[in-house]
């Protein structure tokens, strides 16, 4: 009884570990990315790439905007 107890506590403890190294990951990659400009978006390029179709001489514009003021579409 005591082994399986001891393996349950070992499994718990990697379990609790693996989440905790999920998140230490995606809070790095929110501090990176509030800190640094990613640039152009797939989205963005995407809608580069169809107004390039229309427009050879279209340019990739943006400034940065309030969280409630960012398009849903």
């Amino acid at each position: 009884m005591r082994r399986i107890a001891k393996a349950l506590a070992v499994l718990l403890g990697a379990l609790v570990l693996a989440v905790l190294l999920v998140e230490a990951g995606f809070s790095r990659t929110c501090w990176w990315w509030d800190r640094y400009n990613p640039g152009a978006t797939s989205v963005m390029a995407a809608r580069l790439e169809a107004l390039r179709a229309k427009n050879p001489n279209a340019e990739l514009k943006y400034r940065w905007v309030d969280y409630d003021r960012i398009s849903t579409i």
